[in-house]
């Protein structure tokens, strides 16, 4: 086990139990000299939240359990590591009460449109929500932030949030939503996160995120939104991805992906958005889209796809939007596109199509 020099801010009996406690669930590396090296720098998250934690009357008190020491600890470094002091909004951080009125104290509707900070659900006070929109978190993610363990969603948006993304986070297996859109996140996507079985939402739009979409994400039992448009990953779509069967929303927009589009995604029957647009795809677009039969919006624009509009378009009855323009497309536009009942957009320009305008297409 590494060894470890005391932090100068433990004096009392008290703390040096707390110390003692909270030091199992530091160790990240299994190195003593990074493990504990940010409890020797005096500005360090991790060492103002220590020295927060000890003379914090909840965390030192000797009935706290294990969990409300790590919780308090893990959220500490949250505060220290995001500019805490300069938020828009204190949350009531850092005071001496549960970390549950640590919130801006909104009526919590179902989807949390206003309330923020830690918001704990009423019917069970061990499910926390961490939520966070553009109250000025200016810093990094830290790694600590996998000691919430009782946390079902992770949301952090429109902020300043850098650096990389903890792989650690993929400990946190009650985890259902994990939300860091909007930021100026780099690095690549943990393939660890596949290990969050329960997750239903991963949101990493808007980042500047790098390498490939790790195939492992595909099989996620629950999920149901994958969005990482706007960053700057590579390499082809995992077909794996249709082995979510509750995929609803699939956003891959404004990335450099490559290659053709998988005809696996046929599978998806609950596949309600599909967003490749922007990117540069290649390849025909699968007769297989077909069988996508909850498909409301189809944007493909701005790739390179080549051949024709294939006719089992017209199986995709409740589609709002066609978007295919600015690609290589080819032949005649085909005539069943006029049975769309419920199509209000249809862009079909800069592309290579031929014969005339389907006089079906004024049906809808």
């Amino acid at each position: 086990a590494p060894q470890e020099q005391l932090p100068e801010v433990v004096h009392t009996t008290n703390q040096q139990r707390l110390w003692d406690l909270l030091k199992p669930f530091i160790i990240r590396t299994n190195s003593s000299e990074q493990d504990f090296q940010p409890f020797q720098a005096s500005s360090s998250a991790q060492l103002l939240a220590l020295q927060w934690l000890l003379n914090d009357t909840i965390a030192i008190s000797e009935n706290a359990t294990t969990q409300t020491v790590l919780d308090r600890y893990a959220l500490a470094v949250l505060y220290y590591s995001t500019n805490g002091p300069n938020w828009n909004n204190d949350f009531d951080f850092l005071t001496a009460d549960d970390v549950c009125t640590w919130n801006n104290h909104s009526v919590m509707s179902d989807e949390f449109e206003y309330a923020l900070g830690i918001l704990c659900e009423i019917t069970s006070l061990a499910d926390q929500t961490i939520q966070f929109r553009e109250v000025g978190l200016d810093g990094t993610l830290p790694w600590e932030l996998s000691l919430l363990s009782n946390a079902v969603t992770l949301r952090m948006n429109q902020d300043s949030l850098r650096g990389t993304l903890p792989p650690e986070l993929s400990r946190l297996t009650n985890l259902v939503v994990l939300d860091f859109s909007y930021n100026d996140l780099t690095g690549s996507i943990p393939t660890g996160y596949s290990q969050l079985r329960k997750l239903g939402e991963l949101s990493l739009e808007n980042n500047t995120l790098t390498g490939t979409l790790p195939t492992e994400l595909g099989g996620i039992a629950y999920l149901s939104t994958l969005s990482v448009q706007f960053n700057q990953l590579e390499g082809t779509i995992p077909t794996e991805l249709a082995d979510s069967p509750l995929l609803s929303s699939l956003h891959l927009s404004s990335n450099f992906f490559t290659g053709t589009i998988p005809t696996q995604f046929g599978q998806l029957k609950n596949l309600i958005d599909l967003y490749l647009d922007t990117n540069s795809l290649t390849g025909t677009l699968p007769t297989e889209i077909g069988a996508m039969i909850s498909l409301e919006w189809l944007n493909l624009y701005d790739n390179k796809l080549v051949g024709t509009l294939p006719s089992e378009l017209g199986q995709l009855t409740t589609l709002h939007e066609i978007d295919v323009s600015d690609n290589l497309l080819s032949g005649t536009i085909p005539t069943v596109l006029g049975r769309f009942t419920e199509l209000y957009r249809l862009y079909l320009y800069i592309n290579r199509f031929t014969g005339t305008l389907p006089t079906e297409l004024g049906q809808y």
